[in-house]
């Protein structure tokens, strides 16, 4: 159940880029930093995450695409993100990351981000069908080469399908 958004030098929205539900991946001209909020996540602390895939869709690419890291906001039960005082850009993130390989084509992309999980299930206080932010972070070369995200629509009418399993 995604409710996705995008922060940029000019603040956070849940439009994307542009008034689009685009967001850039990659090499952005300048930070940029994809907000991807999950209302409950229903894994009790003690769980054995077997499987933690993220899916999105890329719609399209300008120049050779980008590298981007996943990324969770370190806190037991997350807010949603807004642009006062919960942006992705001042969230304290998780530790373990997931690179997300270069996106240079459109289309589905899936990443598995287990570590990222597990560390949020781990945070004191976590309780089975708290919220999670993930923040998927580009690398501010400034190169101007990305994948643009598209926040809904593509893959799943409901957001960003984050897919769970585990024993």
């Amino acid at each position: 159940d995604g409710d996705d958004g995008l922060e940029t030098g000019s603040g956070w929205s849940s439009d994307g880029l542009f008034g689009t539900d685009l967001a850039p991946v990659g090499n952005w001209n300048g930070a940029c930093w994809v907000s991807l909020h999950y209302d409950s996540i229903p894994f009790n602390r003690n769980v054995k995450l077997e499987q933690a895939l993220l899916q999105f869709y890329i719609s399209l690419v300008t120049g050779n695409g980008g590298i981007s890291r996943v990324y969770g906001q370190a806190i037991a039960d997350a807010a949603r993100p807004d642009n006062a005082s919960n942006k992705p850009s001042g969230m304290t993130l998780t530790a373990n990351y997931v690179d997300i390989p270069l996106l240079d084509t459109v289309g589905s992309v899936t990443v598995d981000v287990r570590p990222v999980i597990i560390e949020l299930l781990s945070q004191p206080g976590w309780v089975n069908g708290n919220a999670i932010n993930l923040i998927i972070a580009d690398n501010a070369s400034g190169l101007n080469n990305y994948g643009a995200l598209s926040l809904l629509g593509q893959v799943n009418s409901d957001g960003t399908p984050l897919r769970m399993a585990g024993g």
